[in-house]
């Protein structure tokens, strides 16, 4: 069970990430994450000898000094007594730890599926943004249809254009043959 979810950890954690982007999601993703993160803190304390194996990985060094880099700028510009500061820090932290861990113990999934399985659940976003966008009331009633930015269901339209970038980056750069419905998507 534990090697399930460490495999498939970054994976309910980039779909977390997009849930925290939905507007009427934002509070059970934060929840969610906050869950997430303090469950992921404790089976690392949990699996300290799976930690040491893959940290010090040299595949992983990248991930290990990106660590050190964030430990270091926590000591000189935070305090110890910031609560927020030391938060974030292990959250930057337990997230590189998901990584690492999810792409050692599952590769070959990361190689062949995740770039469509996130493409895939992006499309969905941007089919249910076509339905149910916030500003197109607002719009229609002052008649500025095309003059607004397009969010859908985003709260951002900048972080919908991301993730549109990224749908199109994972189905063009997939590893496979490209099939007539990914054209369509693309």
């Amino acid at each position: 069970m534990t090697k399930l979810l460490i495999r498939y950890g970054f994976v309910v954690f980039i779909l977390n990430t997009i849930l925290l982007n939905i507007i009427p999601f934002y509070s059970l993703g934060k929840f969610f994450f906050i869950l997430f993160m303090g469950f992921f803190s404790l089976l690392f304390i949990i699996s300290k000898r799976q930690i040491k194996l893959v940290l010090f990985h040299p595949a992983f060094l990248f991930f290990l000094i990106l660590n050190i880099i964030n430990l270091f700028y926590f000591l000189l510009v935070h305090d110890f007594n910031d609560y927020r500061a030391i938060e974030y820090l292990l959250a930057r932290f337990v997230q590189f730890l998901l990584i690492i861990l999810s792409v050692f113990y599952n590769y070959r999934y990361f190689i062949n599926f995740f770039h469509k399985h996130i493409a895939y659940v992006i499309l969905c976003i941007v089919f249910f943004s076509i339905f149910f966008d916030n500003n197109l009331s607002y719009s229609l009633i002052t008649g500025d249809i095309l003059s607004n930015r397009w969010s859908g269901i985003i709260w951002n339209p900048n972080q919908l254009s991301n993730y549109i970038c990224i749908a199109f980056a994972a189905l063009l750069l997939g590893n496979k043959k490209l099939k007539n419905i990914d054209i369509f998507f693309l």
